[in-house]
């Protein structure tokens, strides 16, 4: 039987053209040689080879934040004076702890709460990208059968208080043993190639130290935006407060991932400390864009290096130089609404808590800047001198290290007393624009 080529061309093309798409298509390109699970030393190895490929673009939407509607939230009128206090994950136990914790706040005359609620890339609210806190039942990943962050936005507003959630942003585990198996699977395991080395192929400066993601990685990058929007987009936070925002130190890091883009993608020619910065700094544009797509009230803070650079001689490590934090550019450059300097010594010391709270001023304005007073000072006068020198120089408040301090040090009712008897007569911004916290 004679065949009719007329049928048969049009097929031969529709099978050809397959073959084509199947040879071109395939897994997608990674890179290789991923860095194998560290055994108890911590110890990586720094290969010298080059990957060939480099990491996959981070999408424009993220699907877990992106299509969240955000919580109902009242407006609140933003305070003239911040102040605020940090409470950290070792403050509450339960429920009951957080409404204790938020009315004692609420009595003393703050009006500001910084609530720890991520630790080592870890949960302490219902989140479907990392595992719940050990912290919460003694077991990493167990649901502790409430949430801490939804008790502590709803006992803060209760009490007319402003509540920002507050992580870690870069700390992966510390201590040994590493972290149980758990679902979601915690970074520790899932993602081994997002550590910080150092330039001997080791994750930690010593026992105990923290491990740290290192932000180089679009892929971390990535995670961390998520994470912040998780949680901007599912609870009513008034604000989203950055920690442990910075390299862990001089002679990190040296992985896989940050040898690679500094050789391949460092097109302007930075010095690697330079590049460096500007790396961290992209993590810090990304959840900022992140969260205003969000909501754009969210106010947006950080804490960071208390020296920003030694500019006295005073021998001490600087944000800038020893941890690649240029936190200035994040007020300056970033549009970030705070900075809130870890200035954690006395005036006339050395460290200078004034001098170093007048250098943040002179360099990124007195409205960005909210410092930082430690509470464990041997007498509550010296707390009280830090807040009337912040107050003198009106910067936008002054943050409290922290609530179990003033608890241990028994500083409570001198804190009462002190805010009582010095009472902001202006409460709410006098601008003349009315401003308003989500």
């Amino acid at each position: 039987m004679k065949t009719e080529p007329s049928r048969w061309i049009p097929f031969f093309v529709l099978a050809a053209a397959f073959l084509l798409i199947i040879s071109c298509a395939g897994p997608g390109r990674q890179i290789p040689d991923e860095v194998s699970q560290p055994e108890d030393g911590r110890d990586l190895s720094v290969a010298d080879e080059m990957p060939e490929t480099r990491p996959e673009e981070i999408p424009e939407e993220d699907p877990v934040t992106d299509k969240t509607p955000v919580p109902a939230k009242q407006a609140m009128a933003i305070p003239e004076e911040i102040r605020g206090i940090w409470v950290t994950r070792w403050d509450y136990d339960s429920p009951d702890d957080i409404i204790f914790i938020m009315d004692r706040i609420a009595a003393a005359g703050l009006n500001t709460v910084f609530f720890q609620v991520r630790g080592r890339s870890d949960a302490f609210y219902q989140s479907s990208l990392e595992p719940w806190a050990a912290e919460l039942t003694g077991i990493l990943g167990q649901d502790p059968g409430w949430d801490p962050l939804e008790v502590a936005v709803n006992a803060a507003h209760s009490n007319g208080l402003a509540i920002h959630a507050w992580i870690n942003t870069l700390t992966c585990w510390s201590g040994a043993p590493p972290p149980d198996d758990t679902d979601p699977q915690h970074i520790y395991h899932a993602h081994p190639e997002w550590f910080q080395i150092n330039s001997q192929g080791r994750l930690l400066g010593s026992p105990g130290d923290y491990i740290f993601l290192c932000p180089a990685n679009p892929a971390v990058r990535d995670h961390v935006t998520s994470v912040a929007g998780e949680i901007a987009a599912g609870y009513a936070i008034d604000g989203l407060h950055l920690d442990y925002i910075r390299y862990a130190g001089t002679d990190f890091s040296y992985d896989k991932v940050s040898r690679y883009r500094y050789v391949a993608e460092n097109r302007r020619g930075l010095n690697r400390a330079e590049w460096q910065r500007e790396e961290l700094n992209e993590l810090v544009r990304m959840i900022r864009d992140r969260l205003k797509r969000i909501d754009e009230n969210l106010l947006f803070t950080a804490a960071v290096w208390g020296i920003y650079i030694d500019r006295w001689g005073w021998n001490s490590s600087q944000g800038y130089y020893n941890y690649y934090q240029d936190s200035l550019a994040w007020i300056n450059k970033l549009d970030m609404d705070a900075v809130c300097p870890m200035t954690y010594w006395s005036i006339g010391g050395r460290p200078d808590f004034e001098a170093l709270v007048t250098d943040f001023i002179n360099n990124a304005g007195k409205d960005g800047i909210l410092p930082g007073i430690k509470c464990d000072y041997p007498t509550f006068d010296e707390i009280k001198r830090q807040i009337a020198l912040c107050r003198e120089k009106d910067t936008r408040g002054f943050l409290l290290f922290a609530y179990s301090t003033l608890k241990e040090k028994n500083y409570w009712d001198d804190l009462t007393r002190y805010l009582a008897a010095t009472a902001v007569t202006a409460e709410t911004s006098g601008t003349g624009s009315s401003r308003t916290l989500p």
